[in-house]
């Protein structure tokens, strides 16, 4: 057997053991026959899971690491069986992003092998394949918010293919191309234009440049050196996809900033798109779905100032009625979640009224109801993105719909396991307080203002809801990027903790901005930071100083005694460890990494016993919650 026959052979046998993978760590929760049964079904899947992606991981290591971490030059059989395994991570399904992060090191790699071998069409087909994987990364890490660095890395290395690739719009190097090749440099003069679309590119040249790129890509239709050389090209299409993205630079409630001046002229090529559209509306329809036009061409009446405000609204919820499924597509993602955050990025605090809360209490309802069966929808990536700018637009509903209650339905929806894990940690640091409370009341004088030991006991109760709560959100910062999460077939490698790690920041960044979770944010932002501020992140964080840091240090030690202890949804760990031996690492770290007050807690029997019900039945019986909110839910 060649080498790439065995490295085919294996690829295929990775693809199929990740699909099986993936339907095992996302079971219906139809299939569990009550609430028993679902904790039960959700260990045995995970147990089958670890054997599965041990050999995943033998794989990667055996045959796809050493491609990754050397520099010679590929065999084009093994080049072309990379380039399907790149198709496979890019689109299992249609529109899914499987794994982003060895989809990117992949490309990246063949990309540099292209170049090296100085072929053109190689070149232009990995200079392609590259600028979609910096796309989808960048996508990924643009939920988080809080760090410019991660989606600036891959929209730098989006740019160098891109700038390679667009060389070859020079008439006479195009005409050197093979027709496929001059297709791929057309559709990328459009589609590179998208690696700008960060948080944090909200200025009017980064807007200019926008707009001026995609025109400059609609003119090619005209332009008789590309016309008269690529026969067969689909031209009205490419027309419409460069019209489609910019038309799309007003979404989101105008996230980039697009000037007056910039969101009339995008509007002016809505308005052609939608003439385009209305020629062939079937071919319209296979294009962009009639969904997708209609609420383009409402938001950008609206921002070129040819709409009041209230008749945008009213509208906007015509179109949910008219268009929200059951289905999971890009463009029923987009009416189910998108377009009621179109909606709420018109209301602020000072116009809220009734009317609006019971338009919102609706909304909620229903978005909370959707992302249900979400999980291995094809269009998953989608859903996480417009869940962000959802949960980014969210309002409180006083007394009824708090930011917490929204993130652990989201959370239970989106990752059953996550959402146990935060009642959990929950459960254990509220536990761990009243003991502390009880043993060394003189630790927590300073929280809630208590002066001495004796306003500690007369606030006991204040404490221990303080601590309950910000325990239930310290992983919030996790629902964007559920997707990393998921990855349970292969090690997780170091792209993936530089988002990981990010968590707690992004957490924090979101409940900021309520009242409600505010007190949360630095008991939230410290919780995977060393106690002695050695380690940990994040970096810039000094637990040393913190007023709540013996609430961080419960809340760790909390974190740390349940993720340790549970294998269920874990994509850090392939096993759990002994409470036994979790104690033997306690008090290794007593003094360094974790609070010495919170370790001999666990010297206590009353301790031992209260920590040893919530692992065995507290989980049991979170997992019945979580059985009983999914069923409600749905």
């Amino acid at each position: 057997m060649s080498d790439s026959l065995e490295l085919k052979k294996e690829i295929d046998a990775f693809v199929q053991r990740t699909l099986t993978i993936r339907k095992l760590s996302s079971p219906d929760i139809l299939m569990a026959e009550n609430a028993n049964d679902y904790g039960a079904m959700l260990k045995k899947n995970f147990l089958s899971i670890g054997d599965i992606a041990a050999d995943n991981r033998a794989m990667l290591d055996r045959y796809i690491m050493p491609i990754l971490e050397s520099d010679e030059l590929l065999d084009d059989d093994v080049m072309e069986d990379l380039n399907s395994f790149l198709h496979f991570l890019l689109n299992p399904w249609p529109e899914e992003e499987l794994d982003l992060t060895l989809l990117f090191l992949l490309s990246r790699r063949l990309l540099d092998d292209a170049v090296k071998k100085d072929n053109p069409d190689l070149i232009i087909r990995h200079c392609g394949a590259h600028i979609n994987a910096c796309y989808n990364n960048m996508d990924r890490v643009n939920r988080l918010r809080v760090s410019r660095e991660l989606p600036e890395f891959y929209l730098q290395e989006g740019l160098r293919a891109a700038d390679i690739l667009l060389k070859y719009l020079d008439h006479d190097r195009f005409l050197t191309l093979s027709p496929e090749s001059r297709d791929a440099v057309l559709s990328h003069s459009r589609f590179y234009v998208a690696l700008y679309d960060t948080f944090y590119t909200t200025d009017e040249k980064t807007n200019d440049l926008r707009i001026s790129e995609l025109i400059r890509s609609i003119d090619f239709a005209e332009d008789p050196s590309y016309v008269d050389n690529t026969p067969g090209r689909d031209w009205k299409k490419h027309v419409m996809r460069c019209m489609e993205h910019m038309s799309q630079l007003t979404e989101n409630g105008n996230q980039w900033k697009l000037t007056p001046i910039q969101c009339s002229v995008v509007a002016e090529y809505s308005e052609r798109l939608r003439e385009l559209w209305d020629e062939d509306p079937e071919t319209g329809e296979r294009n962009l779905p009639r969904v997708h036009l209609d609420l383009i061409l409402l938001r950008n009446t609206y921002y070129s100032g040819r709409m009041d405000l209230s008749e945008y609204r009213e509208r906007l919820l015509m179109l949910y009625e008219r268009y929200s499924n059951e289905k999971y597509d890009m463009y029923s993602v987009l009416a189910n979640i998108f377009i009621p955050t179109e909606y709420m990025a018109t209301v602020s605090n000072e116009t809220i009224n009734e009317n609006i809360y019971d338009t919102l209490r609706w909304l909620y309802r229903r978005i909370t109801e959707y992302i249900l069966h979400s999980k291995n929808s094809e269009s998953f990536s989608f859903l996480l993105e417009y869940l962000t700018s959802f949960l980014e637009r969210f309002i409180e509903i006083p007394g009824e719909i708090t930011f917490e209650s929204m993130c652990l339905n989201c959370l239970a929806a989106l990752h059953p396991p996550t959402y146990v894990h935060s009642l959990q940690v929950a459960a254990i640091s509220r536990c761990l307080c009243e003991h502390l409370i009880s043993q060394k009341p003189e630790a927590f004088i300073g929280i809630l203002g208590c002066e001495d030991e004796d306003e500690v006991r007369e606030r006991r109760d204040d404490i221990l809801f303080l601590i309950y709560h910000a325990a239930l959100c310290h992983d919030f910062g996790k629902i964007c990027m559920t997707d990393t999460i998921f990855i349970y077939w292969r090690r997780i490698l170091d792209e993936d903790f530089e988002i990981i790690r990010e968590h707690p920041a992004n957490g924090v960044a979101q409940m900021d901005r309520y009242s409600s979770s505010r007190r949360y944010h630095e008991i939230v932002l410290g919780h995977h930071r060393w106690y002695d501020g050695s380690d940990g992140y994040p970096d810039d964080f000094d637990i040393t100083t913190s007023p709540d840091r013996i609430l961080i240090s419960i809340l760790t030690v909390a974190d740390c005694v349940d993720a340790a202890t549970d294998s269920i949804g874990r994509s850090f760990k392939e096993t759990t460890v002994s409470v036994e031996e979790l104690m033997r690492e306690f008090k290794e770290g007593s003094g360094t990494r974790y609070c010495p007050d919170v370790i001999e807690l666990f010297d206590l029997k009353a301790v031992q016993d209260d920590i040893d019900f919530l692992l065995h039945q507290g989980r049991e019986d979170n997992y019945k919650n979580a059985y009983y909110l999914l069923k409600n839910m749905g």
